[in-house]
């Protein structure tokens, strides 16, 4: 199938078996950002269960 949007050419060839995607080498990480937004999350989540369960100097 080719488009054609004034100047612009694309061009898209299936090749393979259709509806059979091959197997991924290795399971998807998220990236890099979504792992630092989900430590940031359960830092967060850690400080707020900490600071209602803290004693407030009355343990010892």
């Amino acid at each position: 199938m080719t488009v054609h949007v004034g100047e612009v050419s694309s061009s898209v060839e299936l090749q393979g078996v259709p509806g059979q995607r091959p197997a991924p080498a290795a399971p998807d990480r998220p990236a890099g950002w979504d792992e630092r937004q989900r430590h940031r999350e359960l830092a967060e989540e850690e400080a707020r269960l900490r600071a209602r369960t803290a004693g407030g100097g009355f343990d010892g």
